[in-house]
């Protein structure tokens, strides 16, 4: 895989997923991290990046289009995440600590699964 083939890629999804408008910046993290991606989904406006693990340049297609698609369908996902976000000032830290982890684990096994299908249906950026 290369730069410009991921660059290729995510501009394709950007199109396909209706972030058109997004900047979205991509970076390498270090090895310590044993996902394939994270996103960052700024405060300002229509702005994110996308942290890559180093192993990246290993990726096949079919990968790559489903790690980019997954992290971009984070930035759909921040309407729904911000009423968990409020929520920390209305519990008590255990309380507020369990939501977040139910939260968090099945939103990635959504977006996940949403990602996959996804990528199936519409196809793979080559």
């Amino acid at each position: 895989m290369t730069r410009e083939q991921l660059e290729r890629i995510i501009a394709t999804w950007q199109e396909r997923l209706r972030l058109r408008d997004w900047d979205v910046k991509i970076s390498v993290h270090e090895a310590d991290s044993e996902n394939d991606a994270e996103i960052h989904v700024h405060d300002y406006h229509e702005q994110a990046s996308i942290r890559l693990n180093p192993k990246w340049v290993d990726w096949d297609v079919g990968l790559a289009n489903r790690v980019i698609v997954h992290e971009l369908l984070h930035i759909h996902e921040q309407e729904t995440k911000r009423p968990v976000d409020q929520a920390q000032n209305a519990m008590t830290k255990p309380a507020y600590e369990m939501l977040w982890g139910w939260y968090v684990a099945g939103r990635e096994r959504w977006i996940e699964k949403l990602a996959q299908a996804i990528v199936d249906m519409a196809g793979a950026v080559e």
